[in-house]
């Protein structure tokens, strides 16, 4: 714990204790201050949530920006401080929109940061306003220059990245060049090159190098590959070392010692065991976040009277006050935070009991048990509040369904005529190419009268196919319908015998979720993870059918798993 942070706790101390003695034996005194020290004392908590990895540290950090900002004019302009997050696609956000950015951008606001991410990628999270969606991560890269015309430097590109100036880069490179064996015998000069070209472009700005994470069987990918005491995470202190010795403005952060990330404890999905899922993230963000904010306060601290003054929001309010669901169902709450033109419009979603009923970040709910549970949304800036009370019961109209067929490529009864693209991994993986691409069953199925099928489908990264664009798409058919999925889950369309019957259109989601039709008693329900998107009136389906998956995604690489068929029982 550094001085700054010694210094904080005892004025949140001294603030409470003048509180506590000010209110102390007088009733009628207003209750504002004895509110004020709550907050500072609660901050952020989320201890009743499952996604409440970080609440003690947005706690404390809520305490600290409180305290060390209290003597801060009202009208104040803090100094902006533009951050750059440069990797690969652990820090693009490979199928999960933005990978620690967005946690990192809840940690930062919760503080009362001010800053913008900047760079010339950008992702497609709804999450997040547009300022806060660009950075310099890209699939595949490698850190130095290009030299053998296949590789995708990082380095070349450091020109476009930086192209409007930072004031901190958030570097975590290096898994690709183990990898593929690039560079991995010089990386103390390939890496020192790499930094000093990025303060060469952007002079003033602070570097903080970060080690490779651990992949799911909790090795960094340079000891995976044998480099146990040469690899980079190594000797990446000594690089930053050396580096500072020459007048370089460069910090170390051993990201993954402080996430020690783990397929074990549920840091990875398990589709590849080298990019963290949503828990893993926040754990990155947390790194980094603990990292940097003592210098992005005090750059914030310097003020900036040309910036814009910042619009905090005034309300927030649920489309629903109470709801109900079906166990294993979905419903998708959503808030309306206002002013509508608010700097930060975004909430935080919690669950009182997650054993009932859980939320993700965008407010979807997912009815687990029978019983209620009050979903929470609060606002990133501000911490207003607004609920709901979720009431989960059983669906006793609802046919129980039985699997019989679960296949995800490598462990189940698939026998398609072409595994050409299946990658050996448990998904079947489609690279960029510029015909589509299919698997067909040689056996045909019988799923009987009603019957639930499922496909799970993500994308690596999405390079502007736009919806309008419907020669582009991922789909599965079977029993004359095909559902198709286009721009990441951005629309969905069904199809019967060829001709459309129905659809949806919606946010991008770029994250993996579970597609799917269901066939009861002449309708089709359209669902992503059991969430209903349309529904169509069908005609009777055929007693056996073959199932065809087909990826028409010439810029994108589709990931498909887990070919699910439940029947009525």
């Amino acid at each position: 714990m550094n001085f700054r942070r010694i210094l904080s706790i005892l004025t949140v101390a001294i603030i409470l204790l003048i509180t506590l003695c000010s209110c102390g034996g007088d009733n009628t005194a207003d209750t504002s201050s004895k509110e004020e020290a709550s907050s500072i004392v609660s901050g952020t908590d989320e201890s009743n949530s499952a996604d409440n990895t970080n609440s003690e540290a947005t706690s404390s950090v809520d305490t600290r920006y409180r305290a060390t900002r209290a003597e801060k004019p009202a009208n104040f302009k803090y100094k902006n401080v533009r951050i750059a997050c440069i990797g690969d696609s652990i820090t693009q956000g490979t199928g999960t929109y933005s990978a620690y950015r967005y946690y990192l951008y809840r940690n930062l606001i919760s503080a009362g940061a001010t800053f913008t991410y900047v760079g010339s990628e950008k992702s497609a999270d709804p999450r997040l306003t547009s300022e806060y969606q660009y950075h310099g991560g890209y699939g595949g890269a490698f850190i130095g220059p290009n030299t053998d015309g296949k590789n995708r430097s990082t380095y070349d590109h450091l020109d476009r990245y930086l192209s409007g100036g930072a004031d901190i880069a958030l570097v975590m490179l290096g898994a690709n060049n183990y990898f593929h064996g690039v560079d991995v015998n010089n990386m103390n000069e390939v890496y020192s090159n790499f930094v000093k070209r990025i303060i060469e472009l952007s002079p003033g700005i602070t570097v903080y190098c970060g080690t490779m994470v651990n992949q799911s069987n909790g090795n960094a990918p340079d000891v995976n590959k044998g480099y146990i005491d040469n690899g980079l995470n190594k000797i990446l202190p000594g690089i930053v070392d050396s580096l500072c010795k020459e007048g370089y403005d460069v910090r170390f952060v051993d990201v993954d010692e402080m996430t020690n990330l783990s397929g074990s404890t549920g840091d990875f999905d398990g589709d590849d065991g080298t990019h963290p899922n949503e828990q893993g993230q926040r754990k990155m963000a947390d790194a980094w976040f603990d990292a940097i904010l003592d210098q992005v306060l005090e750059i914030n601290d310097k003020g900036d009277s040309s910036v814009a003054a910042v619009k905090h929001p005034t309300s927030v309010k649920l489309n629903k006050e109470t709801a109900n669901v079906f166990k294993g169902s979905k419903i998708r709450l959503s808030a309306t935070v206002k002013p509508s033109d608010a700097n930060h419009t975004g909430c935080i979603w919690t669950s009182s009991d997650e054993g009932i009923a859980s939320v993700d970040t965008f407010g979807l709910v997912t009815g687990v048990k029978t019983g209620t549970a009050t979903i929470t949304a609060k606002t990133i800036d501000g911490g207003l509040i607004a609920t709901c009370e979720v009431t989960v019961s059983k669906d006793e109209n609802a046919p129980p369904y039985k699997t019989f067929l679960s296949d995800n490529f490598n462990n189940g009864t698939w026998d398609g005529d072409d595994a050409s693209g299946f990658n050996g991994g448990g998904w079947y993986r489609w690279f960029p190419g510029g015909a589509a691409k299919s698997v067909t069953t040689k056996n045909s199925y019988e799923a009987g009268k009603n019957f639930m099928i499922n496909m799970a489908y993500s994308a690596e990264q999405n390079t502007g196919i736009s919806q309008s664009n419907l020669g582009y798409f991922v789909s599965f058919e079977y029993g004359g319908y095909e559902l198709r999925i286009y721009n990441c889950g951005g629309m969905v369309k069904l199809f019967r015998n060829g001709n459309e019957v129905g659809s949806f259109t919606g946010e991008y989601v770029l994250k993996r979720h579970l597609y799917g039709f269901s066939y009861n008693n002449g309708v089709v329900t359209v669902h992503r993870d059991y969430e209903t998107l349309f529904t169509v009136k069908a005609s009777s389906m055929p007693t056996s059918s073959k199932i065809t998956v087909v990826s028409s995604e010439p810029s994108r690489v589709s990931h498909i798993q887990a070919i699910i068929i439940r029947k009525a029982s």
